[in-house]
């Protein structure tokens, strides 16, 4: 009897089982349109633009308004954080400018309105800035040329 119970019990799970396998397996295509286009038609917009980044693609576009005060902002804050530790401020401030302007590029191309808003707006620095901010410095201070090595070399 107890064999029976056990090896109904183990059909009837393998059975619920192998169910709801087969009901969460579905089409992932989408059904086409039926809609039959005539010369009159408005066309469809076109796509929005492809970012170059693996982001999330932004669901409400940055105006230019935005994206330039993100930038000025943004800009200066990097060059004020270098310039905290510099020693010799007026040397570094023109080298610090033109680093900060190559991170602030980098990083508004995948910006979203929302990271916009809070850091323009709210004063906020969202962590996804702090992320873009650091792949961008790295490609940044990649593209610089090295400083020659010294030559330990005998030969003049």
């Amino acid at each position: 009897m107890k064999k029976l119970i056990k090896k109904s019990l183990f059909v009837a799970l393998t059975s619920i089982v192998m169910a709801l396998g087969v009901s969460g397996c579905s089409d992932d295509k989408t059904p086409a349109s039926t809609s039959t286009s005539t010369p009159d038609s408005v066309p469809e917009p076109a796509a929005k633009k492809e970012y170059e980044t693996f982001d999330v693609k932004p669901d409400n576009e940055v105006t230019a308004v935005e994206r330039l005060k993100f930038e000025h902002d943004f800009t200066a804050q990097c060059v004020e954080r270098e310039l905290k530790n510099s020693v010799n401020k007026e040397d570094d401030e023109e080298r610090f400018t033109k680093e900060c302007e190559c991170i602030t590029k980098e990083v508004s191309k995948t910006l979203t309105d929302e990271e916009a808003e809070k850091f323009v707006g709210e004063h906020e620095n969202p962590r996804s800035l702090g992320i873009k901010f650091e792949s961008a410095a790295y490609q940044c201070v990649q593209e610089k040329a090295k400083p020659a090595e010294p030559s330990f070399s005998r030969k003049e």
